[in-house]
């Protein structure tokens, strides 16, 4: 899945990924500070292998995070593992009282993270709660929807496979070229309802997108919203998972 929107709590975690190695290059000159001089301080840090395989590690999570791949998350966790590790072996050799508040704050920083972020993955727009198999058969309930330019010019149409609040997630009737903002368009129950939205995500083919909604209020046209239309698919008990 190619991924076009990150929100601000990828770009948070991956400075905080950065700042984990300055908080370990700022504990190692601490430690060393005495005995070794201030010009090879820095270049002692990188050639350590014990700091070679939590800096192969931290570009690993990096990655992951930036490609937001299911994994990353737990290899988030083990980047934070690691560092607290080896701060832990920082504290044995020099003990230091402002150390260990700054480690304080890191774990409790690194837990709202890891939160943020497992909650960040699950959303609606990066899942596209189908596998190949799935698609043999139409879904029990299909809820077809319009992609529409700012011009108002159709330019897909397809049906809800996940969603959320936050945004949805297409299988569109055929495969189609999607970029920029565009404007989701339903019709359901009579009533038309739209929602200017970026698109976050793309299977490969291009019958797969997910949706990043703007959430604006109602529209010029006086056509109803995606916060509308969200309120009357779970009054109505349709989830998801129930679609298959």
């Amino acid at each position: 899945m190619k991924i076009f929107y990150r929100s601000s709590v990828v770009w948070n975690i991956i400075l905080y990924c950065y700042f984990s190695v300055f908080f370990l290059l700022l504990q190692y000159i601490y430690v060393n500070i005495s005995s070794i001089s201030n010009k090879i301080i820095v270049t002692g840090f990188f050639t350590q292998t014990i700091h070679i395989y939590y800096l192969v590690v931290t570009l690993i999570t990096l990655i992951a995070i930036y490609s937001m791949k299911k994994t990353s998350v737990y290899l988030f966790f083990v980047h934070v593992l690691y560092t607290f590790v080896l701060t832990a072996f920082n504290l044995q050799l020099e003990f230091s009282k402002i150390i260990i508040v700054m480690t304080f704050f890191y774990l409790v920083i690194a837990y709202y993270l890891y939160q943020f972020y497992k909650s960040e993955l699950l959303e609606s727009y990066y899942n596209s709660n189908y596998q190949e198999t799935d698609l043999f058969s139409p879904m029990l309930k299909k809820i077809n929807v319009q992609i529409i330019d700012l011009e108002q010019k159709e330019l897909a149409r397809g049906y809800l496979t996940n969603w959320s609040y936050e945004g949805c997630f297409l299988y569109l009737d055929e495969p189609t070229q999607l970029k920029g903002r565009v404007t989701v368009r339903i019709e359901f129950g009579g009533k038309t309802f739209s929602e200017n939205s970026t698109i976050a995500a793309k299977e490969l083919g291009g019958r797969g997108y997910g949706f990043k909604f703007q959430n604006t209020s109602q529209n010029e046209s006086n056509k109803m919203n995606w916060n509308q239309f969200y309120e009357i698919i779970e009054q109505l008990g349709y989830l998801p998972e129930l679609m298959k």
